[in-house]
């Protein structure tokens, strides 16, 4: 039975620049992600270390309007609540792993390796999970009790002198807040999942793929 001609397509030419360029991209991000772990971790450290708060001013009874509540304020906008602290311990201790995982194969990617490029799409596909996890977490278990302590912490710079309507006032700040940390949360989604997800579109590429080499015979070998 005859067959139809084989069709000729033109040959694949490895793309080398985009592999290193995916490599610098990883060096530079994980080194990034590690001086932001550090100061974040210093933050929650003096945030939990100071603990307390500090008071308004002292108010007397002849300068002070009748019914005023002095409130003690937290320096650090309630970011010393005790469950944001244990998020953001985690979340900083799944980024330090990733992100020496990221530096490894920014290296890998610089010399072209294969194993690099495996492990690199594997561990993009892991970030963007768990970015999703984490900060889903976070709306659904972090932001109610750390939105209300913001509030309060700002209601307590705000005179209380039983003025009608002045009671609401913690709710009408707690529910900015909770507005604004479910904004924080999914702009980290989002702005997280950019760059795994480019990674993984260039990792596709006939191109890009051609240009892997392997750090040994056996490993040229593997898919």
């Amino acid at each position: 039975m005859p067959t139809e001609p084989e069709i000729d397509r033109p040959p694949i030419n490895p793309r080398p620049g985009v592999v290193k360029t995916l490599g610098v991209c990883n060096i530079v991000f994980a080194v990034l992600s590690g001086f932001g772990i550090l100061a974040s971790l210093g933050y929650l450290y003096v945030a939990n270390a100071s603990g307390a708060t500090i008071p308004q001013p002292k108010v007397t009874a002849s300068t002070a309007p009748p019914n005023t509540q002095v409130v003690a304020i937290n320096p650090f906008m309630g970011m010393g609540d005790p469950t944001f602290i244990r998020f953001s311990v985690v979340e900083n201790a799944i980024a330090a792993v990733t992100s020496g995982l990221m530096f490894a194969t920014g290296i890998g990617l610089l010399n072209l390796r294969r194993w690099a490029a495996r492990w690199w799409s594997y561990l993009a596909w892991a970030k963007i999970a768990l970015v999703v996890l984490l900060w889903g977490y976070f709306i659904v278990a972090v932001a109610p009790a750390l939105s209300e302590s913001m509030a309060r912490n700002v209601a307590g710079m705000i005179p209380q002198a039983g003025a009608p309507g002045r009671g609401s006032t913690v709710e009408q700040l707690t529910m900015v807040y909770s507005i604004m940390n479910l904004v924080v949360a999914a702009a980290v989604i989002v702005v997280s999942s950019i760059y795994p997800a480019i990674s993984l579109w260039l990792l596709g590429r006939p191109g890009v793929e051609t240009a892997l080499v392997g750090e040994s015979p056996r490993e040229a070998e593997l898919p």
